[in-house]
């Protein structure tokens, strides 16, 4: 039984507009249009399988039994708690270290520039605020750091942001 609410809506909504954009960046040239395709193809599958548990409540129910293992930090702030074991956390608190990584994020990309920053953004949120083991903590960050600099760097030849430290080194 399908069930179509404003969530489910708006899935579906960012699902054609995704499906759009890809199909604009499929008409690119060679280089150009690996970009757009290394990000819209992940995120196209994924609002696909968020379409399909946002509409079937049946499967949406399967799958929180099938991962009832928060993955990533993920959902960490749910109805169980904060993540932390400390109880049931506020939407406020929630929002706040919400905005508090982003804040960390911007600062990292500002003063170390774009290709060192991803890599220790992730590491720092898997450690910290996932609370994932060292090793995959830094598999995943690796694993960003070899995405970013093969994908910008090695194969379109582009220049990233250096970050402000390392100009005034």
């Amino acid at each position: 039984m399908l069930k179509l609410d404003e969530k489910a809506a708006f899935t579906v909504l960012l699902l054609l507009g995704t499906t759009g954009l890809l199909y604009v960046s499929a008409s690119l040239s060679g280089p150009a249009r690996l970009v757009p395709l290394a990000v819209l193809v992940p995120t196209l599958l994924l609002l696909g399988l968020q379409t399909a548990l946002d509409l079937t409540p049946d499967l949406a129910e399967a799958w929180s039994r099938l991962f009832r293992k928060n993955a990533f930090g993920l959902g960490a702030a749910t109805a169980t708690g904060d993540g932390l074991g400390r109880g049931e956390a506020r939407p406020r608190q929630r929002e706040l270290s919400a905005f508090g990584w982003l804040a960390g994020l911007l600062s990292l990309l500002m003063l170390v520039g774009l290709a060192p920053a991803l890599p220790l953004f992730t590491l720092a949120y898997l450690k910290h605020q996932a609370r994932e083991r060292w090793p995959l903590a830094l598999g995943m960050a690796g694993a960003v750091w070899v995405v970013v600099h093969g994908i910008f760097v090695q194969l379109l030849g582009a220049r990233l942001y250096e970050g402000l430290l390392w100009r005034l080194l």
